[in-house]
């Protein structure tokens, strides 16, 4: 038998040099930490801008309990992903109680402030008690989209939480009281499809919710609004400026010093850029209680396209109210039908009544709405238990 040698030549797969990786980290802060430490649980930064500064795409930032003076400021910071976001997850105890000093621009405008993103950060569980020096919010977010603010409380700041610029914003479960200037949530222009969700908005010096938007600086369109208690503000519970394409349900809006909502495009008159007209906006499931004015109040070129449904507009008998709902005009394109109502409309402004028979004869509307009392329809108005 004869053997042969066979000789097989071996061919190496070339090799590919991996670029450098950077392994995803969780990060600590803590009052009685160092910024000359780690970052991480033993060894935690004492000072939130430290963190700020380190955390990139789909890190956590753990915030512990205590007081910090000095907020964080994010201004043109790289930012996370939709699918990897940044976090900063406050305990417990955690307490802000001034601006940020990072020596980046508008540090001094808010305790936290992130401007000039790429977006993609969460905020959940900070208490924010302002010592005056917050020049614009407690919690400021512009020009960076998909930003988280989950249950977060705002005290005392200029403004409680202000956004402006930021698509896909998502504001939920935060207390935002006793804003010293303006609202407890102001969300601006050039904003789309924003959810303000589940907040409670009380004693701020002007609106519980403001939403205004700017031919020149863009449109707020496609928000939801929904679940919101928002009472006892000096102005307007919600005051809803050139917004279109919004849904507002399931809100309750009560004992607040002017209207529980107000729609109308008026604050921007400047020839060739006024504000545009609020249109194609939904009032649904909502419940307006004891509002010194109108439950909800409309400009008649604010109407178009607007729907006002299932919404209760209850007064006691010793309240100044103007009534249910309010138009200085004819309320060209509103739909509003199915409400449970106070028996007092107007269509100047509160200057005549009309009654809901009148309200259906001049308008067409409301025609299967029907009045009730505070008495029939709570578990106990006077102590603002509206279930």
């Amino acid at each position: 038998m004869s053997h042969e040698k066979h000789h097989y030549s071996r061919r190496l797969a070339p090799v590919e040099c991996l670029e450098p990786r950077r392994l995803l980290s969780a990060y600590y802060v803590s009052p009685s930490g160092s910024d000359a430490g780690a970052g991480g649980a033993a060894a935690p930064w004492k000072t939130l801008q430290k963190a700020a500064n380190a955390a990139v795409a789909g890190e956590v930032v753990h915030v512990g309990a205590g007081t910090y003076n000095a907020g964080m400021n994010f201004f043109g910071k790289a930012g996370g992903t939709a699918a990897a976001p940044i976090q900063f997850l406050a305990d417990p105890g955690v307490v802000i109680t001034h601006v940020a000093t990072s020596g980046l621009p508008n540090d001094t405008l808010a305790a936290i402030n992130v401007e000039n993103t790429n977006g993609y950060y969460v905020f959940q569980g900070f208490t924010i008690r302002s010592d005056g020096s917050m020049q614009r919010a407690g919690i400021r977010v512009t020009n960076s989209d998909g930003v988280q603010v989950l249950d977060n409380a705002v005290d005392r700041a200029f403004i409680g939480i202000f956004a402006s610029n930021s698509d896909d914003l998502l504001i939920q479960g935060n207390t935002c009281t006793n804003a010293t200037d303006q609202h407890g949530i102001y969300v601006s222009a050039n904003t789309r499809r924003a959810v303000i969700r589940d907040n409670v908005l009380h004693g701020n010096n002007w609106d519980g919710l403001h939403m205004n938007a700017s031919n020149a600086a863009g449109p707020n369109d496609g928000a939801l609004v929904e679940g919101n208690v928002i009472y006892g503000n000096g102005l307007s519970g919600m005051d809803i400026e050139g917004v279109t394409n919004a849904t507002f349900r399931n809100n309750v809006v009560y004992e607040n010093g002017k209207h529980g909502a107000t729609l109308h495009s008026q604050d921007q008159t400047a020839a060739g850029n006024p504000t545009p007209p609020c249109a194609n906006n939904t009032f649904v499931n909502n419940t307006f209680a004891n509002n010194s004015s109108f439950g909800i109040q409309f400009r008649p070129e604010d109407t178009q396209g607007t729907a006002v449904f299932n919404n209760v507009f209850a007064n006691d008998a010793a309240s100044p109210t103007y009534g249910s709902i309010g138009v200085s005009g004819n309320p060209a394109g509103l739909t509003s039908d199915y409400n449970v109502v106070v028996d007092s409309f107007s269509t100047t402004l509160g200057t005549s009544k009309l009654t809901l028979a009148q309200w259906r004869a001049n308008t067409g509307q409301d025609q299967h709405s029907v009045v009730a009392t505070p008495a029939q329809l709570f578990v106990n108005a006077a102590a603002d238990d509206y279930k």
